[in-house]
């Protein structure tokens, strides 16, 4: 086993240990999901970015894992998710980008606290691609809601 299948192996011990089940999809999203307690890491991506997927999917169960925090921290998100109206809002919208902006955050911290050492600059690189879709998603679905 190389060094990045063992930090990955090392990563999806650390989420199970939280009770979520790591799982591939082929062409499949990374994703989480809080309700059935998966991890959805997609199996098309290369070794090293489904490492960087699965810090930042675990990224996003230390930002999740107190509610009442998460609620005072994004708020636009738990309201979207109330109700699914203001979902359709630049509240939500930005919200849920500094959610992920966090998650990407709390993931780096994560590798570090397992000693996982990883590739600042693939992880960056890696960070802005995924960030990036994040934010044209928000500004281009707010223009065409109250453009």
């Amino acid at each position: 086993m190389d060094k990045i299948e063992e930090s990955f192996q090392k990563v999806a011990k650390w989420a199970q240990n939280k009770g979520f089940e790591v799982v591939f999809e082929h062409n499949g999203h990374n994703n989480i999901s809080f309700d059935d307690m998966i991890i959805a890491i997609n199996a098309s991506e290369g070794p090293e970015t489904r490492l960087f997927s699965l810090l930042h999917e675990c990224g996003h169960v230390l930002v999740c894992q107190d509610f009442r925090r998460y609620k005072e921290a994004f708020p636009g998100v738990w309201e979207g998710t109330i109700d699914k109206r203001k979902s359709r809002s630049k509240h939500y919208r930005v919200s849920l980008v500094e959610e992920e902006m966090l998650a990407w955050r709390r993931g780096g911290k994560l590798a570090k606290r397992l000693n996982i050492a990883i590739n600042e600059e693939k992880w960056n690189k890696h960070k802005a691609d995924c960030l990036y879709t994040y934010l044209r998603w928000a500004v281009i679905t707010v223009g065409k809601v109250h453009g």
